[in-house]
């Protein structure tokens, strides 16, 4: 009897210790769980690109998350690149090197996008990017294949537009303006290259010198045309606009990348032409259910409309935490690749998935600024649904 007494009790206290180490044993067979996501945000809070929506859409997008991902913890640890790719490459590698950052978002602009992206490749680090120093040839040549390109490349906006101007306007001759250095030259290439692809003549091309502020000589000089399409860098821009008024030109303007003007509060104070029209890939004015909770969210938290800059920003952080959670929140960068490619993302600027090069199928609006009770506003006019946001570079030359 005491024998069996004694088995039983052993049997007891196996059982007990079994139960108590159940949770060491569920937490020892994840141990990622005990680690913390880092997301390093290279974010130009200075300089002559300074943007402060970029991280305000990040933190919207981490709240809503509750700072947690698939039972890890998030932590954002942000960086000022100054608008400077040098600075930018040396804030990068702080983050991997040091912090041990899991992912790379921005930088927001230029330069600093292709060294950048360079070296999250050298290291294998998921780098979710703006796109607008970049184009997909770029892409090809330098190998960056570990730049996500969550707003397209650089050529999509200008060639889809042409396509738009062409097929849907009826321009058949327009003239060009844009700014003299390598983006410039790359945006409009991508526009000339869709209008003539559609079988539109481009008879002026004129090229200002970035940093030049007195744009009358080349207004006075603009040709007579269907439309005058322009790109204009910085605050060259606004200039522009107001040259464009005070020499009475009467022809439609059309700008082949309207990103800067989505933010109501760039609306309100920059010179812009009312009834200009561009292409975009994001406006708070886009009628979807997911755009309108993510407005909605935006504008209580922050005061005002979210823009394109800052709405890039919030759909890298939803499709990081979206992949997280199918990889039950294993940040290794080949099971992040396998995952992001599988999947299709509903975001605020629409349905979006990514091609095996890291490219995006999305939408590319055309938006038109019009007076809506008193206020410019960025009114979609035109949806251009499932752009393969390769297009508008010839490749191989």
């Amino acid at each position: 009897m005491k024998k069996k007494r004694l088995v039983t009790l052993v049997r007891s206290s196996i059982l007990a210790l079994i139960i108590l180490a159940l949770p060491l044993m569920a937490a020892s067979a994840n141990p990622i769980q005990d680690k913390p996501v880092k997301i390093g945000a290279l974010i130009p809070f200075t300089g002559f690109l300074s943007h402060p929506t970029f991280k305000r859409a990040i933190v919207l997008a981490l709240d809503e998350a509750g700072w947690k991902v698939a039972g890890r913890q998030i932590v954002l640890i942000d960086v000022d690149t100054a608008t400077n790719p040098d600075k930018a490459l040396d804030k990068a590698r702080k983050l991997v090197e040091v912090d041990k950052v899991d992912f790379l978002i921005g930088p927001l602009h230029g330069t600093g996008t292709i060294v950048v992206g360079e070296y999250a490749t050298k290291v294998n680090v998921p780098n979710f990017t703006y796109a607008m120093g970049a184009t997909y040839k770029t892409l090809v040549e330098r190998g960056l294949d570990k730049l996500y390109l969550t707003s397209g490349t650089i050529n999509a906006g200008p060639y889809y537009l042409a396509k738009y101007m062409y097929n849907e306007l009826g321009y058949r001759k327009i003239v060009t303006l844009a700014t003299d250095f390598q983006a410039g030259h790359e945006i409009m290439e991508a526009a000339v290259y869709g209008f003539e692809e559609s079988g539109g003549k481009v008879i002026q091309q004129q090229w200002i010198p970035f940093g030049e502020m007195d744009l009358a000589p080349y207004v006075s000089a603009i040709k007579k045309a269907d439309a005058c399409v322009i790109w204009i860098a910085g605050s060259a821009g606004p200039v522009f606009n107001v040259t464009y008024k005070q020499f009475d030109v009467t022809m439609p303007l059309l700008r082949v990348d309207g990103g800067e003007y989505t933010w109501d509060q760039q609306l309100k104070k920059t010179p812009v032409m009312e009834g200009l029209i561009a292409a975009t890939y994001y406006s708070w004015a886009i009628d979807n259910p997911v755009n309108k909770r993510y407005v909605k969210a935006y504008k209580e938290k922050w005061g005002h409309f979210p823009d394109a800059h800052a709405t890039a920003a919030y759909i890298d952080i939803k499709i990081i935490l979206d992949v997280l959670r199918e990889t039950e929140g294993d940040t290794s960068p080949e099971k992040f690749d396998e995952v992001v490619k599988k999947l299709r993302f509903d975001t605020p600027r629409g349905p979006m998935t990514f091609t095996e090069d890291r490219t995006i199928i999305a939408n590319i609006y055309v938006m038109q600024v019009q007076k809506v009770n008193g206020e410019l506003v960025p009114k979609i006019i035109h949806t251009i649904e499932g752009c393969d946001t390769r297009k508008g570079i010839k490749m191989g030359r």
